[in-house]
């Protein structure tokens, strides 16, 4: 949307808004891909920059599907790969394990050994598959697991393994899960708590039923992430590469090959000199793996027995933990079966990060205004003075413009501190990016934005919501206009765009300032809405959606509306039954060619008295069945009341237009015909009582 700029220097200063850390990595595809690689840089959790710990919370599900989509419990297999890759201490580790219900809720307890680690394995393994699946109350519990803050100020994260969307045994529990998930993505979203979700889709078993949709939204409308797998047997890869970016760390091939015909197998790795806080050694061998020989640079070796009592098995992988290892050139030695496959990774989790600020940072620059950047390298939090490091590492600054165009800073280093130096030479909103790379291991810290000539626009803080309402055979009406919501100094009109949702993308749209509901896949959620400038300076802020499902009163009102319609239809139907004829009918039938030829009289009681109940003999062309007399329960009147339509002469209807409801008047004689000739009919007159 473009936007009139009133001027170009805001004259009353606002605080700059502080921007959310993307994080640096990238989703490998396959285990095979990843132990394939060369070399890879690891990459520094930025968002958990002084300590890469995490509070972890399991949600595996345990209905009974799961004894046909995973009958040799490579799930646990793969929760193992991740827990043996782990830091040794410092991370919180809960679980759920669910079916129809919550069948076991870990607590958040501190991880300090291997042996925390295969405790926390044997309590998840501990419950045999069978029942419903219940999502909503797993992840709700989750939370309420989270909530419990075992590491206060880590990041939360959630790692859920389903083989089947939410099903419960009846439609109200179903939706009453699906109303939970909906509440449990809500509170992960305000929470910061980033769900990565795992789809078992294994379709020689459910024929490919399983929609994977329902777990791609959990992961989308919290940050986390999403992968779908078919064979139970890519479970492991799949947590593995979930530890990679949860943990910004990417596996590393240091080997591979066959074992000799001695069952030896060799090969040389480097460790960095400072950075490294652990080494995991993932080998993939199975059981052809017979032990494990590691020669550090000293020179001392640990033996088999020493690096089993360091290692966890998964499956086909052992993970063996190197804590603080020495740098270097090491040697590893495998044992195992002649002519078998093996092969050889290696993750580093690291003590590396780095932290930057802008010195005496202002919150609005001027053109030809130097803005000064200062760099630290840390390891466990704290600024480092290790010489390792500062001569190891180089750091790197780029600046990024709202166009996209990046420029590189030059870098100086100053009482082992690192210095940048930029001079705005145009209005605009620029991104410094920083970085520090050595010894096989990259670092970045979180961004930072100034703004020369502008100001970003600011949220007015109203809270945002709407509720949309569910009726049957009625298209939903719910929609909310965001202009107003954010106001900027400099510009007339901002350009609001969806940065992040609870609800899948084809459920709601965005025209303009418009946010319109098009359908509730849940029941309830919010928008991280962004309100950008013409300069690209931004703020964001959230918007909450409900809805409320009418159904149940749209059948009770209707429900209530058709029994109210039959009870007045059944108290008018008696009310006429019961009223009473106030006087006689006489009835004569006639022809123009032999003038009166029949005479009868009756005096009926109440309610409806039919023509052919006189007992008339002569055809005068009308349909006596079909015609009959209505008491009104009174003197002066009665009706008559034809099904086909007749003439009537002397009544209220004009006798040349055939009628089906005429008025008999006391005393007053009518003229009733099959056609408007008269030539023949029956003359009725109605002789009240005395």
């Amino acid at each position: 949307m473009a936007s009139a700029r009133k001027h170009p220097i805001r004259k009353e200063m606002c605080f700059a808004m502080t921007q959310r850390l993307k994080r640096i990595a990238a989703l490998l595809f396959t285990l095979m891909i990843c132990l394939c690689l060369p070399v890879r840089l690891l990459q520094a959790e930025a968002a958990n920059k002084t300590s890469n710990r995490f509070n972890v919370v399991f949600v595996l599900d345990s209905s009974g599907s799961m004894k046909d989509t995973d009958p040799e419990d490579l799930r646990f297999a793969a929760v193992s790969l991740f827990l043996g890759l782990l830091a040794e201490k410092g991370n919180y580790l809960g679980g759920v394990v669910f079916s129809d219900d919550v069948n076991l809720d870990r607590p958040l307890t501190e991880i300090t050994s291997i042996h925390d680690k295969k405790q926390a394995l044997a309590d998840f393994q501990s419950i045999a598959p069978g029942g419903w699946t219940n999502t909503g109350a797993a992840l709700l519990k989750a939370e309420e697991i989270l909530e419990q803050k075992g590491g206060e100020g880590l990041p939360d994260i959630i790692l859920y393994l389903t083989d089947g969307n939410t099903d419960m045994p009846t439609d109200e529990k179903k939706q009453l899960s699906l109303d939970q998930k909906a509440e449990a993505i809500q509170n992960a979203r305000e929470n910061g708590t980033k769900i990565y979700s795992v789809c078992l889709n294994a379709n020689s078993v459910n024929s490919g039923t399983t929609n994977p949709q329902e777990m791609e939204q959990i992961a989308i409308a919290t940050g986390g992430g999403f992968e779908e797998v078919h064979n139970s047997d890519d479970l492991a890869a799949v947590f593995k590469r979930f530890y990679e970016l949860i943990y910004s760390t990417v596996s590393s091939d240091i080997g591979g090959g066959t074992f000799d015909q001695n069952g030896s197998f060799l090969c040389d790795f480097r460790v960095p000199a400072a950075g490294v806080e652990e080494v995991n050694i993932i080998s993939a061998a199975g059981s052809d793996l017979t032990g494990l020989e590691l020669t550090q640079p000293s020179g001392i070796t640990l033996s088999a027995a020493d690096t089993e009592q360091l290692t966890m098995h998964a499956g086909k992988y052992s993970i063996t933990k190197l804590t603080g290892p020495e740098g270097g050139a090491w040697t590893l030695h495998a044992t195992g079966s002649p002519g078998a496959k093996i092969d050889i990774s290696m993750i580093f989790n690291t003590s590396l990060s780095v932290a930057s600020e802008v010195l005496q940072q202002k919150e609005t620059y001027q053109i030809g205004d130097v803005a000064q950047l200062k760099t630290t390298i840390m390891t466990d939090g704290e600024e480092t003075a290790d010489p390792r490091v500062l001569e190891d590492y180089q750091v790197s600054v780029t600046v990024t413009n709202e166009k996209g165009t990046v420029t590189p800073l030059d870098v100086r280093a100053e009482n082992g501190q690192f210095l940048s130096d930029f001079t705005a030479s145009d209005y605009g909103t620029y991104t410094f990016r920083v970085s520090a790379e050595g010894s096989g291991i990259w670092a970045g810290a979180e961004p930072i934005t100034i703004y020369v000539g502008n100001t970003p626009p600011v949220y007015n803080g109203v809270k945002l919501e709407q509720t949309g309402y569910i009726w049957p055979l009625f298209d939903l009406d719910c929609a909310i206009d965001l202009a107003g919501a954010a106001t900027d100094q400099e510009d007339d009109t901002l350009t609001y765009s969806v940065v992040s949702s609870s609800f899948l993308d084809d459920s709601y749209t965005l025209d303009g300032t418009v946010l319109k509901m098009l359908d509730f896949d849940i029941s309830m959620g919010s928008f991280t809405i962004r309100a950008t400038d013409s300069m690209g300076a931004y703020c964001d802020f959230e918007v909450y959606m409900k809805s409320h499902n009418m159904g149940f009163w749209f059948a009770l009102i209707t429900g209530i509306g058709i029994a109210l319609f039959l009870i007045i239809t059944a108290i008018r139907f008696y009310q006429i039954k019961l009223r009473y004829f106030h006087g006689k009918f006489y009835v004569t039938a006639f022809t123009d060619e032999k003038g009166d030829v029949e005479n009868t009289a009756q005096k009926p009681i109440r309610g409806r008295y039919r023509l052919s109940a006189f007992g008339l003999n002569t055809n005068v062309g009308l349909p006596y069945p079909k015609i009959f007399f209505q008491a009104s329960g009174k003197s002066t009147h009665c009706m008559l009341f034809s099904r086909q339509k007749i003439y009537v002469m002397g009544s209220n209807v004009p006798s040349n237009i055939p009628a089906k409801k005429f008025r008999v008047n006391s005393n007053a004689e009518i003229t009733l015909s099959a056609d408007a000739s008269f030539s023949k009919g029956l003359r009725i007159t109605f002789e009240p009582e005395e």
